[in-house]
């Protein structure tokens, strides 16, 4: 049971990060939403919420990607797995009788 907390634990740890990134273009928004349109800062602050919008694709783009290629290997070991099982004589790993 320890074990299954521990994974649980690290498991919300590696996520804290993701998390707070996914936050960041609202948290600008909603500055941006109380920034008068002729404050000095408001450019500087539309720029930062279209930066944020774009590293938040980015990174959900790339966690997509990762994802396939874990699949695509999955598959891959899957086929290498059965082409040893063939050349055994069988995809049960039984040799076949001649």
């Amino acid at each position: 049971m320890a074990s299954f907390n521990s994974q649980l634990d690290l498991n919300a740890f590696l996520l804290k990060p993701m998390q707070r990134v996914t936050k960041m273009p609202l948290l600008v928004k909603g500055i941006l939403k109380n920034t008068p349109p002729d404050h000095p800062d408001y450019a500087a602050l539309m720029a930062a919420a279209a930066a944020a919008e774009d590293v938040v694709l980015y990174i959900n783009s790339e966690c997509g990607n990762a994802e396939q290629r874990l699949k695509l290997d999955g598959i891959h070991r899957q086929l290498l797995a059965d082409v040893g099982d063939v050349r055994l004589g069988g995809i049960s790993g039984q040799r076949r009788k001649e």
